[in-house]
C-alpha cells in the first residue's frame, strides 16, 4: 500500500475531471485463493450443505479513477467467517475517504437508499445504475407514473420505505435524497436493455451527458475481465 500512495502521488493533480469534478468508479470481486493453511485460516472458504471447499475466498473491492482508469484505492478481507466484509462496506470505506464534490458511478448492487445516503453524508455526488424495480418504488413514492420507459429525466425524492425504515431504526420518515432518474436505450454486447440511473449531478448536465459519463465504468470494466484472462490476474 506505501508504494501505491507513492506512485500516486505522482499523479495527483493530473487526474482529467468531468465539469470540475473527479469521477471514481467502485467494483467488487470475490477471488479463490490458493490452497495454503495459512490463507484458509485468514480467508475461511465458503461452506454449503456438502462441507467446506479447499479454497480461500478473498473480498477485494476497488475504486479506479473513471476518467483515466488509474485503480486509487482498494479494501480486501474474508469473504466469509466471523470477520467477513461485504463490497458495500468496502465501499463506504473508500467513499469516505474521497474529497468532497468527487462523482462516485457504480453498478446497481449500490443503487439502495443507504449507499446514495452515505454519499450524501460524505458531500459527494452518485450516478448509480437502479434495478427496474428499485427505479419503480422511488417514482411511486413521489407521485410520479411508475412506468419505466426510455428518454425520463425526472425529479425525484429518494425517501426510505417502510421496509429501510425497520431495517434502520436511526432514520426518520422525512429523510431522503434528492436526485434525478435518467433512463435510456442503449445495446451492449449486442443486446438492447433500459438503463436506469440516479443521479445527485445537478441539472447543468444533461441527461444524455451522464448517461456518457456511466459509460466509463464499462470500459473499466472490460479492462478488468481482460487483466483477469490475459495475465490470469485473478490467481
Amino acid at each position: 500500500r506505501s508504494v501505491w500512495q507513492v506512485l500516486l502521488s505522482e499523479l495527483k493533480g493530473r487526474e482529467p475531471l468531468w465539469h470540475g469534478s473527479a469521477v471514481k468508479t467502485i467494483d467488487g470481486s470475490s477471488e479463490a485463493l490458493r490452497p495454503l493453511p495459512s490463507l484458509r485460516r485468514a480467508y475461511p472458504p465458503t461452506r454449503n450443505q456438502l462441507g467446506e471447499s479447499a479454497y480461500p475466498m478473498v473480498q477485494l473491492t476497488v475504486m479506479h479513477d473513471a476518467l483515466s482508469g488509474v485503480a486509487e484505492d482498494y479494501e480486501l478481507g474474508p469473504l466469509n467467517g466471523d470477520e467477513r466484509q461485504g463490497e458495500l462496506a468496502q465501499a463506504r470505506r473508500m467513499m469516505s475517504r474521497l474529497t468532497p464534490g468527487s462523482i462516485v458511478i457504480a453498478d446497481r448492487a449500490y443503487g439502495i437508499l443507504q449507499m446514495a445516503k452515505h454519499a450524501q453524508a460524505h458531500g459527494l455526488k452518485v450516478v448509480y445504475r437502479l434495478k427496474e424495480s428499485m427505479a419503480k418504488s422511488v417514482m411511486s413514492r413521489n407521485h410520479v407514473d411508475a412506468v419505466l420507459k426510455p428518454d425520463l429525466d425526472i425529479r425525484v425524492k429518494w425517501v426510505p420505505s417502510k421496509a429501510e425504515l425497520r431495517a434502520h431504526p436511526d432514520w426518520t420518515q422525512g429523510e431522503c435524497v434528492a436526485g434525478r432518474i435518467i433512463t435510456k436505450k442503449v445495446v451492449r454486447q449486442d443486446k438492447e436493455l433500459l438503463l436506469v440511473l440516479f443521479t445527485t449531478v445537478d441539472e447543468t448536465c444533461s441527461a444524455l451527458d451522464v448517461i456518457k459519463l456511466y459509460g466509463h465504468r464499462w470500459e473499466i470494466e472490460g479492462e478488468i475481465r481482460d487483466l483477469k484472462k490475459t495475465i490470469g490476474l485473478s490467481n
